[in-house]
């Protein structure tokens, strides 16, 4: 079994207590899968670079290395700004 767990797009545009989204409101409408993510670390300078990756993206990726997907959950954090989930957890196997 593996536990893949990453952000939605809601994850990487919404705002936390600890992390600021650094990209422009045009960026965030147009985020694409391999667009770097410019990230803030809230309460000091330091900035650190993700990448976006979709669903579908995941998805195809998963079949692709031959796992199969067992379940998706996309938990609804309480305190977050979004009423969207901001992480999603892939469960594969093996197929």
């Amino acid at each position: 079994m593996v536990m893949i767990l990453t952000c939605t797009k809601a994850g990487y545009i919404t705002d936390s207590d600890a992390f600021r989204c650094l990209l422009s409101e045009d960026e965030k409408k147009n985020l694409k899968d391999g667009d770097v993510v410019p990230t803030g670390i809230r309460g000091s300078d330091q900035v650190f670079t993700d990448y976006f990756w979709s669903d579908a993206f995941y998805k195809r990726m998963l079949k692709e290395v031959g796992l199969a997907l067992v379940e998706t959950h996309m938990p609804v954090a309480e305190g977050m700004p979004s009423s969207e989930a901001c992480y999603v957890i892939y469960v594969c196997k093996k197929a």
